[in-house]
């Protein structure tokens, strides 16, 4: 006796998977609004989606967080941009891998993923760009501005006796 071919079609939020011949909940990173597809869309790349209760609409697809990215499309989570560097706003910029920012010289950042560096407070200093952390000035230097690259040598006859001080008056 022939068997008979009967099309199998699925909820908004699931697809009809023709291989297993079964209805399949889209997974995390791939959504379906409308009903009775075969394929679930992916989240596209800079977007993420994490919560399957929302895959029946676009919005399962979240934006990266500031100071995170994602290159490749029906992606579950976000990458965070390393320490010394900051991810700088959101939009369509964080599907690319060039999205995260140096630190510039004279600022730092010890955390990964956010979206801004810090500047250097008085008695510290970073020399490059990609600080993670702001160096002391060195005993006989200081610095009393914020944001700088460098330390000032202290005037004749006066000291700086402990590291990261900020005047010349120990």
């Amino acid at each position: 006796e022939p068997l008979v071919s009967v099309p199998i079609c699925a909820a908004a939020g699931f697809f009809a998977d023709a291989a297993k011949e079964m209805v399949v909940a889209c997974p995390n990173g791939k959504y379906q609004t409308a009903s009775c597809r075969t394929a679930c869309t992916e989240c596209a790349a800079g977007k993420f989606g994490d919560e399957p209760s929302t895959a029946a609409t676009a919005d399962h697809c979240q934006q990266c967080a500031v100071g995170q990215y994602q290159t490749a499309a029906a992606s579950t989570e976000c990458l965070e941009c390393t320490k010394g560097q900051y991810g700088p706003g959101s939009g369509e910029h964080q599907a690319q891998a060039s999205y995260c920012t140096k630190c510039a010289a004279g600022q730092a950042q010890r955390v990964r993923g956010m979206g801004s560096c810090t500047d250097c407070v008085m008695g510290r200093f970073a020399p490059g760009e990609e600080a993670i952390v702001c160096k002391g000035c060195p005993a006989g230097r200081f610095q009393p501005a914020e944001g700088r690259t460098s330390c000032t040598a202290c005037e004749a006859g006066k000291s700086n006796k402990v590291s990261a001080q900020s005047s010349a008056s120990a």
